[in-house]
């Protein structure tokens, strides 16, 4: 089955309702990061995953913990507009 939709939202945003929709309508099954629970061998992918994506947010931009609010946005659509 070829991946159709990437719902990606930050944690307490709707994601499991999302999921659970997308199932019910048929587009299932949907993964959750819920399922890392509960499949401890996907924690080392994901892992990987976020370490390739994050990088160039790390070595572009200053640490977005470091900086006013407004700046932490910008830091934000850097990495956006990366990926």
């Amino acid at each position: 089955m070829a991946l159709e939709v990437i719902g990606a939202g930050f944690g307490r945003t709707g994601t499991m309702s999302l999921k659970v929709a997308l199932e019910t309508l048929g587009f299932g099954p949907c993964y959750h990061m819920s399922e890392v629970f509960t499949h401890p061998e996907h924690v080392e992918p994901w892992t990987a995953a976020a370490q390739r994506l994050l990088k160039p947010l790390r070595t572009e931009a200053p640490p977005a913990a470091n900086l006013p609010l407004p700046s932490s946005l910008d830091a934000y659509k850097t990495f956006l507009r990366a990926h």
